[in-house]
């Protein structure tokens, strides 16, 4: 027997859901026991729950993530910012010894200047070379005292020296005794004075053999 095929979809289309003919309203719905509905609604919250519970982990982990990340660069920065200013500091303080260092030398020199000047105006004379050395170290020690202008000029030295004097008379060698008019001949006081010609004229005189 032949089937048409218009009639073969027509008798598809009147077959239900569980199978039988004919049209029914709750074809193909899957009706529930209120327990059974409180239980997959429990089962989808769960399931809800925790996947809202790993989106949040790993928000938070990235979050974390990101501040660490923020936080190791800023003390790297503050590390380099640290040793910076620290080697600046170094080289700050070097530039300002070595200048501090010229400038005692540079001072040194016009207080050395200054003490042979003043020595030489007030005819001083010094017991020995050691002698001089201490006393220009006993002035040096009292360069706080002394006014240094920027010149190179040093005022109040010749009262240090005269100061010395009194202090130190030691430093100092004893002047020497002048021979009087008659020195020349032996006579009158301190060493007669050494004179050729004077000499010369004595063993003429006398005719005192060489």
């Amino acid at each position: 027997m032949k089937v048409d095929p218009a009639d073969s979809q027509q008798a598809d289309a009147n077959v239900t859901g569980d199978g039988t003919g004919g049209a029914s309203p709750n074809a193909g719905t899957i009706t529930f026991t209120p327990e059974q509905q409180a239980h997959m609604d429990q089962v989808i919250a769960d399931r809800l729950a925790r996947a809202e519970a790993s989106w949040q982990k790993r928000q938070q982990a990235a979050a974390d993530k990101a501040k660490g990340d923020a936080e190791a660069t800023t003390l790297a920065e503050q590390k380099k910012f640290a040793e910076l200013a620290e080697q600046r500091a170094k080289e700050r303080d070097a530039a300002i010894a070595e200048r501090d260092g010229e400038r005692g030398k540079v001072k040194q020199y016009h207080l050395r200047e200054a003490f042979r000047s003043a020595a030489a105006t007030l005819k001083l004379k010094w017991a020995t070379d050691v002698a001089s050395a201490d006393a220009f170290a006993l002035v040096a020690a009292e360069v706080a005292a002394l006014d240094v202008a920027e010149d190179g000029k040093v005022k109040g030295m010749d009262a240090v020296l005269k100061g010395l004097q009194t202090s130190r008379p030691y430093l100092f060698a004893k002047p020497e005794q002048a021979g009087d008019l008659n020195a020349g001949d032996g006579r009158g006081s301190g060493a007669p004075a050494v004179d050729p010609a004077r000499q010369e004229e004595i063993r003429n005189r006398f005719r005192i053999k060489r």
